[in-house]
C-alpha cells in the first residue's frame, strides 16, 4: 500500500502521497471539532453551519485504492466555511489564520505539481454531501451531483463527463453539468463553490466538486454503500488519472 506522509494541526490537516499524485481531494464542512477559540466567540449567524457528514470518511476510503492528496478542515462549519470567500467564511478574525492555514496548502500543492505535471494532468476534487430534506430539489433521485460552475472550471478535455459515466457505468445516478444552469427558476446552489472556482481561476487546474446523497452513503446505516462508492471512486481515479 502507498505510504503517505499527514501534517496535523488542530484545525487544518494534509495528507500527501510518497509519490507525489496528481490529484487533490479538498474535505472543507465534515469537520467535528469545537474550535479552541469557542469560548471567545460566538457561532456563525450568516451562512448555512450544517456538517457534511461522511465525506472525510469517503475521501479515506478512496485513498485504500487510489493514492490522493488530500486537504481536510477539522473546524466544526458552525464556526467557520472552508469553501467560502474570506470575508464570509468567518465572523471572528481568531478564524483567520485557520482559514489562510487551510487555502494555503491548497496553493502549495498547485504549486508544486504544476512544477512536475502537465498542468492539464491535475485535479482538484471538492468533496460534500447534501442530505434527503433540503430545500433545493434538484438532487432529487441523484446519488452524485458533479459541480463545475456549469464547466468554467474544466479548463482541459472532459475529466467530469469521464468520471459521471464511469460512475453511472458502476450503477450510480449521477447529474453531470452542462454549460447551462441545471435549474433556472432557482439559483443554483449545487453548481460549484468557492474552492472549485477559485483554483480554476488562479491555477488554471481542473476542478470538480462532487455532492453525494449522505442518506445513501454516509450515515452509519449505509456504510457498506459508503465504502463502495470510495473504491469506485478510486478505480476511476485509476484509470483516467493514473498515479
Amino acid at each position: 500500500m502507498e505510504k503517505f506522509n499527514t501534517v496535523c494541526t488542530d484545525s487544518v490537516s494534509s495528507i500527501t502521497s510518497s509519490v507525489p499524485s496528481r490529484v487533490l481531494f479538498t474535505v472543507p464542512h465534515d469537520g467535528a471539532r469545537p474550535t479552541k477559540f469557542a469560548s471567545l466567540i460566538s457561532p456563525r449567524k450568516n451562512g448555512i453551519t450544517r456538517r457534511d457528514r461522511g465525506t472525510w470518511s469517503i475521501t479515506r476510503g478512496v485513498l485504500r485504492f487510489f493514492s490522493a492528496d488530500v486537504v481536510v478542515g477539522h473546524e466544526s462549519r458552525k464556526y467557520i466555511d472552508y469553501n467560502r470567500a474570506c470575508q464570509e467564511a468567518f465572523e471572528s478574525s481568531l478564524m483567520a489564520h485557520t482559514y489562510a492555514r487551510y487555502h494555503g496548502m491548497i496553493s502549495r500543492w498547485a504549486d508544486q505539481r504544476r512544477k512536475i505535471y502537465p498542468i492539464e494532468e491535475l485535479l482538484v476534487i471538492d468533496m460534500h454531501s447534501f442530505p434527503k430534506d433540503r430545500p433545493e430539489r434538484m438532487c432529487d433521485g441523484y446519488d452524485l451531483v458533479l459541480g463545475t460552475a456549469h464547466r468554467k472550471t474544466i479548463l482541459y478535455g472532459q475529466p467530469d463527463r469521464a468520471f459521471g459515466e464511469f460512475m453511472r457505468a458502476r450503477g450510480y445516478s449521477v447529474f453531470i453539468p452542462d454549460v447551462k444552469p441545471a435549474r433556472t427558476d432557482e439559483p443554483d446552489n449545487f453548481s460549484g463553490g468557492y474552492t472549485v472556482r477559485t483554483v480554476a481561476k488562479d491555477w488554471h487546474i481542473n476542478t470538480l466538486q462532487i455532492e453525494i446523497s449522505e442518506p445513501k452513503f454516509c450515515t452509519p446505516n449505509s456504510a457498506l454503500a459508503g465504502t463502495k462508492l470510495s473504491e469506485d471512486i478510486g478505480m476511476c481515479l485509476s484509470e483516467y488519472c493514473g498515479r
